[in-house]
């Protein structure tokens, strides 16, 4: 009979490399979630700052002839705003590249998609060393009666 003295020795390592490879696992998938929330959290404030902030006054205060004034958003300071908000949010919560695009519908619905990439925490055989987040929200201007 061979002695079996030693071979908890040699799982050991194994066990505790098995062990490190789960939480650097959990921590980049935390890092990836917490990514994608600030992402959402990025179009929301973006959505409702982009359609307060692109009112057109002037065809506003204009078109006062019927009982609800005519609402529309300017497409150019919707652009602006965007890329001033595309700056101040890149590098927050470890986002990069970060891309808002606006388009508005039906004059009244700002609809902003938030795209950024984080970088992974650990790479594990041929993956990407980044992470595509993406986001969409909405908002709508209305006049209330």
């Amino acid at each position: 009979m061979t002695s079996q003295r030693g071979s908890t020795l040699a799982l050991i390592p194994a066990g505790v490399l098995v062990c490190l490879l789960l939480i650097g696992i959990a921590v980049d998938s935390n890092a990836t979630l917490t990514a994608q929330r600030r992402a959402t959290e990025i179009a929301d404030l973006a959505a409702i700052d982009i359609a307060n902030a692109s009112l057109d006054l002037d065809r506003f205060a204009n078109e006062t002839t019927r009982d609800v004034p005519a609402i529309a958003l300017s497409p150019q300071r919707a652009q602006r705003l965007a890329s001033k908000l595309e700056a101040g949010a890149e590098g927050r919560d470890g986002l990069q590249n970060v891309q808002i695009d606006v388009s508005i519908d039906d004059k009244t619905l700002v609809t902003v998609r938030v795209s950024a990439q984080r970088r992974r925490i650990i790479r594990i055989g041929r993956t990407n060393d980044w992470v595509d987040v993406r986001a969409t929200a909405r908002a709508e201007l209305r006049v209330a009666n």
